[in-house]
């Protein structure tokens, strides 16, 4: 540890997700997992969610048409294999990590992205039962930041989900991950994306 895994399918990697949880691993710190196959059902409803390889059914489907056209036209021939390359990866949380040797702040990441960054840092030091000054120190060492950037960053992670998988209004989606303002999610938003939320929803239904 750590290491990357990867599987055949998405049911194999919901068989390994689980395997890894039974023996007290952390995924992704500990262990990364993508699988092949890329079934929202399936993807979306693992602990945690598992990334995996999309498949391009379209490319297939036009070569094997291909392939077929041309035995019936001659039944002797043997058509060559055609590979296909993947339609990219959709990444989910079972890869969502830098690996690190330090099973502190490993723990502290894990809660951290398990939360989806919505927690304090007092929340994290009670969870891990350690003192500031000390995941300070190991954060430092291991990451080159803090515990408050790391929180920070998945937070936003979390908002920008929010403004485009969701039709939430900016002030629920600012209740939603602690912000007394709307103000406050606009200045976090803009401060990191160099636009205002309601921009930014606009620029992504516009792809």
């Amino acid at each position: 540890k750590p290491l990357g895994l990867t599987t055949g399918n998405d049911e194999h990697g919901w068989r390994a997700l689980t395997a890894c949880r039974l023996a007290g691993l952390l995924v992704p710190q500990q262990i990364s997992v993508v699988s092949y196959g890329n079934d929202p059902i399936i993807c979306e409803f693992c602990h945690p969610p598992l990334s995996s390889v999309i498949v391009d059914d379209g490319r297939i489907g036009f070569e094997a048409a291909q392939i077929l056209d041309q035995l019936l036209e001659d039944p002797a021939s043997h058509p060559a294999n055609v590979p296909i390359a993947p339609g990219g990866i959709q990444e989910r949380r079972s890869s969502e990590f830098i690996a690190v040797d330090d099973p502190l702040v490993a723990r502290a990441l894990y809660h951290i992205r398990d939360r989806r960054g919505l927690l304090s840092l007092n929340d994290l030091l009670r969870h891990l039962h350690v003192s500031q000054s000390k995941l300070y120190r190991r954060f430092q060492t291991a990451l080159g930041r803090s515990p408050s950037e790391e929180i920070r960053a998945m937070r936003l992670i979390t908002i920008r989900e929010m403004l485009l998988s969701t039709d939430l209004s900016l002030t629920d989606i600012a209740i939603d991950v602690g912000f007394d303002h709307v103000s406050q999610l606009s200045r976090e938003v803009k401060a990191a994306y160099g636009v205002s939320p309601t921009k930014l929803r606009r620029e992504h239904m516009l792809r």
